[in-house]
């Protein structure tokens, strides 16, 4: 079984967090959510992930609005998600880097940017549903391996080779990297990295730095609240009005009204114990 990284029990809800044990270059983590007897409201900053979600117990929940009621990919987010979880869903995530749904799904960046779409290929129908009707879940984590490892492509991991590097880059140099200091240390050609952040992720290397550096300064503001202008001096922006700018930009709220909303109700303050890592 996967060691558990992180466990919350918050009142009406339950997420526990799993490292990867394979495509630990693909997979940030995976994650099982249960609802009890009420709704649930979590707000998700922008992030850099991609998330394949898998409705476990046929219920579905709300996505900006929007019902959804069957399996789905979503896409690296520019702007925040709210979801509106009913009493009792439960479903399974598969927590991806920006280059690590493409082994699997030969599905382009800019088709899944800023969107949550179905997923339902029929040639998977059968592995999918090993997933879902899982009785537990060990068995519903094996089964995702399973169907993971059926559908992998050694040849399109390949192919998003420079924005993994980036990834791994970013991570074993998170307090003083960009994306120039990674071209100048690897010898890559900086139109060859934009080329293929273009294709696998959607976005430019330059508004996939962007973001990055805004994940640091959300998740020190969510750490240190009360620390405003330490944070933006640690995560590099010129001063607290570029910083409060670029929230707004991120956000369409200021870095105060964010913070009211995650203590406005109990069911916000999930999104406080959950990670927020970079990568």
């Amino acid at each position: 079984m996967n060691e558990l990284s992180i466990e919350v029990h918050a009142k009406h809800l339950s997420f526990r967090n799993y490292k990867p044990e394979l495509f630990e270059d693909c997979i940030e983590s995976l994650w099982i959510v249960e609802t009890f007897a009420e709704e649930v409201d979590i707000v998700i900053p922008p992030n850099q992930f991609i998330d394949w979600i898998f409705l476990l117990n046929g219920k579905g929940y709300f996505h900006n609005e929007s019902y959804i009621t069957e399996n789905r990919l979503e896409g690296i987010m520019l702007k925040p998600v709210y979801l509106k979880l009913p009493p009792y869903i439960k479903a399974l995530g598969v927590r991806l880097y920006g280059n690590g749904l493409y082994p699997f799904v030969p599905l382009k960046g800019k088709d899944l940017i800023n969107k949550n779409i179905a997923y339902a290929n029929p040639d998977h129908k059968n592995l999918i549903r090993e997933i879902t009707a899982a009785p537990d879940s060990k068995s519903t984590i094996s089964a995702t391996y399973q169907f993971l490892k059926q559908i992998h492509s050694d040849n399109r991991e390949k192919e998003s080779r420079l924005v993994k590097e980036f990834y791994l880059y970013m991570k074993s140099n998170e307090n003083c990297s960009d994306i120039r200091a990674f071209c100048d240390q690897t010898n890559t050609n900086y139109t060859s990295l934009n080329k293929s952040f273009s294709k696998i992720l959607g976005i430019t290397a330059k508004k996939f730095e962007r973001l990055i550096k805004f994940r640091k300064a959300i998740k020190a503001l969510i750490n240190s609240p009360e620390r405003l202008t330490d944070v933006v001096v640690d995560s590099g922006y010129f001063d607290q009005s570029h910083f409060i700018k670029e929230f707004k930009h991120y956000m369409d709220m200021s870095p105060s009204e964010y913070l009211n909303l995650l203590n406005s109700t109990s069911s916000h303050t999930i999104i406080k114990e959950i990670d927020l890592s970079v990568i």
